[in-house]
């Protein structure tokens, strides 16, 4: 018996790297949250979140961004005092 895959095509647009600060991709309707216990760390969201966290990660894969560049996603984007998310490009 074979199993049977299905396809989503998705048309994303994201913006290009201009050379100066890495534009931070989030939707008004984002909802986020990071939780840490014994090691094991967690990422809740909502849909507007967790499609906002993939087109900052697609973003920051497909430009031609220096090594180092990383986004915060702190307590402006998760409502959350003392925990955040760090996104970084590593070579």
């Amino acid at each position: 018996m074979f199993e049977r895959y299905f396809i989503m095509k998705i048309v994303i647009e994201l913006p290009d790297y201009d050379g100066n600060g890495i534009d931070v991709i989030w939707d008004e309707n984002s909802k986020c949250r990071i939780t840490v216990y014994d090691g094991e760390v967690g990422l809740s969201a909502n849909r507007e979140g967790l499609i906002a966290i993939a087109k900052q990660m697609l973003y920051m894969a497909y430009n031609d961004l220096p090594e180092g560049s990383h986004i915060h996603y702190d307590s402006f984007f998760t409502k959350q005092e003392g925990k955040e998310l760090l996104i970084e490009k590593v070579d």
